[in-house]
């Protein structure tokens, strides 16, 4: 996968993103019409996917007309290359219309096969009672006009201990939301380092135990056999190439299981000596010893 980084600005104030509440500071045109320029390079033809990530595209981030068209050129121009078009969106907006006038541009010309929405779940530092209510009206939407979905869920502190405790079934969040569901590690954008614009409180509610990391992988694979082990926290879906923009230029860099640090299983809050990363090793290994 290719994946660029298009602009940094959203409006949106999730606890673990250093991007929060950031708006009207990158210059988007300029940087479409690098990702437009970049589409010509000889790499494109290495990969069949090319994801388009932001801050946040949609929450009146096209309200430029200059920008708008240019983002859609881009789209056009990669399918036009016969490759696929992920679009990362949380889903959550304070104004939805350039998100329905993008479903209504697949819906158009027929890019249902071309274009997948993709998104993430996260019960801590982005959901709450109002947020919450506008991600399920939203991915409802998209399932109502049958656009391709995934959804990654966050492993953070919160999540496992409700899905420990049986207040979340991941069945059930594929019957609502979608067949596609992937597991990333908690992580802020900073590498290893806890962010420091994190309260304690908030690295607590974020970052997982231990103990609660090793029981939602006894749970989920053994008992409540959700998911497949060998595609849980699969970073292959994911390498490739990243353009990561900086100061408004897109500079390229590798995604491998070195660097891609949103697929490194991070140490965890209470413990420094041992990390999820090895756990998961040494489950998976036991797991198929089991079998």
């Amino acid at each position: 996968m290719i994946e660029f980084n298009i602009w940094k600005d959203c409006k949106n104030n999730c606890k673990f993103c250093f991007n929060r509440i950031r708006n009207n500071t990158d210059n988007k045109l300029s940087i479409l019409k690098q990702v437009n320029f970049l589409l010509d390079e000889k790499e494109i033809e290495y990969y069949k996917n090319i994801s388009l990530i932001g801050g946040e595209i949609f929450d009146s981030q096209l309200d430029n007309p200059e920008v708008k068209i240019e983002f859609y050129k881009i789209v056009e121009k990669i399918i036009n290359k016969n490759k696929k078009v992920f679009i990362m969106t949380n889903l959550i907006y304070q104004d939805n219309k350039d998100f329905y006038d993008f479903i209504n541009f697949i819906k158009k010309n027929n890019y249902y096969d071309n274009i997948t929405i993709s998104t993430s779940y996260d019960i801590w530092g982005r959901f709450c009672e109002k947020t919450k209510k506008i991600f399920d009206k939203n991915f409802k939407y998209l399932n109502k006009n049958k656009i391709k979905t995934t959804m990654t869920i966050i492993l953070s502190a919160v999540f496992l201990e409700q899905y420990n405790t049986n207040k979340i079934n991941i069945k059930k969040l594929r019957k609502q939301y979608t067949d596609f569901i992937y597991f990333i590690s908690p992580n802020t954008g900073e590498g290893n380092d806890f962010n420091s614009f994190m309260t304690q409180n908030d690295r607590i509610n974020f970052f997982p135990k231990r103990l609660d990391f090793i029981v939602f992988l006894n749970k989920m694979f053994f008992y409540d056999k959700d998911y497949k082990v060998e595609d849980f926290m699969n970073s292959d879906y994911h390498k490739g190439i990243h353009y990561e923009l900086k100061n408004n230029k897109l500079v390229k860099r590798e995604m491998n299981e070195d660097n891609l640090s949103c697929f490194k299983l991070r140490n965890y809050i209470d413990d420094e000596t041992n990390n999820m990363k090895t756990d998961f090793i040494n489950f998976r290994k036991s797991f198929y010893d089991y079998l």
